[in-house]
């Protein structure tokens, strides 16, 4: 339920407000559509299809929203966040104020967990230490390395976006679960 209210969030937010990222005109969200013909999340694996399919987009950016249990040091907070493709915040035209975003190889399954955090969680939880970066958070009970802060004025669409980290997927479960959001830019000259 929460995947889906935050994936209709999104969708609320962008058709209702102007967006202000670069050429908002060429971004859309990409859905499966039910048998009734409703908008439905997306399923992993047919993301990775599109991806190696697709003639149109020139990229197409997964995203599920989670929610993180946040620890660093004696204090843990529960935060918004969300699993993200490592291309998902440069299509949006977000680099990080401090450190730097994600690779594709941080995305790989048994890689290093790595975390980006929102400019005011920086503030707030971590006392916007410059020497955080590079350090441990739990998140969840696990170790993530901080590896960068996104600038103050990045707002994810009127969402508390508080976290960010990797998107990969292990097992089948996880592969057909419809809880992804999908972001596309469309090539030029399409409209």
């Amino acid at each position: 339920i929460g995947a889906n209210t935050a994936i209709f969030s999104v969708f609320y937010a962008v058709i209702l407000r102007p967006i202000p990222y670069p050429d908002p005109d060429r971004l859309v969200l990409v859905w499966q559509k039910r048998p009734d013909g409703r908008q439905n999340g997306v399923a992993a694996i047919n993301y990775l299809e599109w991806i190696k399919q697709t003639k149109s987009f020139e990229r197409l950016e997964g995203f599920i929203p989670q929610f993180y249990n946040v620890g660093a040091g004696d204090n843990t907070i529960q935060a918004q966040g969300a699993r993200v493709a490592p291309g998902f915040l440069p299509t949006l035209g977000a680099q990080p104020a401090l450190g730097r975003g994600f690779t594709p190889e941080d995305a790989k399954i048994g890689a290093p967990h790595v975390v980006l955090v929102n400019f005011g969680l920086w503030q707030s939880l971590l006392g916007s230490d410059r020497n955080r970066l590079g350090k441990t958070l739990q998140l969840n009970g696990a170790p993530y390395t901080l590896i960068g802060v996104l600038p103050k004025s990045f707002d994810f669409m009127g969402q508390p976006m508080e976290v960010w980290t990797p998107l990969n997927f292990e097992g089948q479960g996880e592969l057909r679960a419809n809880k992804m959001a999908v972001l596309g830019r469309i090539k030029p000259p399409l409209s």
